[in-house]
């Protein structure tokens, strides 16, 4: 059966329930693509977060927009509250994150509100096992990340599950593009 979940959030979902949903054990089911998305809405950069964020990720800070990794960063609380919910196909430790493909359309003012909801896209099987996208858009759209009157960036995050004893042995290399894509 796959019925629908949806969460909504309207304050920064916290950390603490999906951290002690990651140690119950769940039962692996064969399901790549469950049906469960997550909302946050009107979220607000704090002044004093994006300068610890800057600070952390050695991004310039600006006073006008927030940098692209922003929104991807804050948005995966939601990603957590997918991957670790009960309808889940997998339990959380039995996935590794691959890979990220962001894009900012266009820059996204520090004062205006996002709106996030994060979804599971199609499951792939792949030799060693099965991978999985969950992509961050705003309902009604394509992309993602919506701010005020038009859309300014989206996320894909890929996550892999090995069958049996398989695991990577090559991590891969990290690319990370900070221009904007006009």
């Amino acid at each position: 059966m796959n019925e629908a979940v949806s969460l909504n959030f309207d304050r920064r979902p916290s950390a603490l329930p999906y951290m002690v949903r990651g140690m119950i054990p769940v039962t692996r089911r064969r399901e790549l693509a469950p049906r469960i998305s997550a909302q946050w809405h009107q979220h607000r950069a704090d002044p004093g977060e994006l300068a610890d964020f800057n600070r952390i990720t050695g991004l310039e800070p600006c006073d006008a927009t927030l940098p692209l990794l922003y929104p991807h960063t804050f948005g995966f609380r939601l990603a957590m509250a997918v991957l670790t919910h009960p309808r889940f196909p997998v339990p959380i430790w039995g996935v590794l994150q691959t890979r990220n493909h962001l894009v900012q359309h266009r820059p996204i003012a520090v004062d205006q509100p996002l709106d996030f909801e994060t979804t599971v896209m199609h499951g792939r099987v792949m030799p060693k096992g099965a991978e999985f996208d969950l992509r961050t858009t705003s309902p009604g759209t394509t992309t993602a990340f919506i701010c005020g009157t038009g859309t300014r960036a989206d996320s894909v995050s890929t996550f892999a599950l090995f069958a049996g004893d398989e695991r990577p042995r090559v991590v891969g290399r990290l690319e990370v593009d900070l221009r904007m894509n006009t």
